[in-house]
């Protein structure tokens, strides 16, 4: 006779009922008696919680937000303003995004 063995079975069984998959690993183990027996186990994953992302300031061609471990600068500049007039503007927005993180510093700190 083959036997099946799950780990946290009323779970897995309950989720099989309502149609879901179950995702985890089926080990073939040896059991006391010397017999092999067919293990699955399923994969204790918990939801992800993710911070959104605060917008700090708006720029003119992006924006700088915040997330849980960094301040990202985006930018989207039209290839048709020629490559002087691009690092123009990337400078002017990167001094602009820098005050905006002085400002929200000094506020956050008052």
């Amino acid at each position: 006779m083959k036997k099946v063995e799950i780990a946290n079975e009323k779970m897995t069984l309950a989720q099989l009922k309502k149609g879901l998959v179950v995702s985890g690993r089926l080990v073939l183990k040896e059991t006391k008696d010397g017999r092999l027996a067919l293990y699955f186990i399923p994969y204790n994953r918990q939801p992800r919680i993710r911070r959104k992302e605060v917008l700090i300031h708006t720029l003119e061609f992006g924006r700088v937000t915040e997330s849980a471990q960094r301040i990202k600068l985006y930018e989207s500049i039209p290839k048709h303003f020629g490559l002087a007039r691009i690092t123009c503007i990337l400078d002017r927005e990167t001094r602009e995004a820098k005050t905006a993180l002085f400002d929200k510093e000094l506020i956050e700190n008052i």
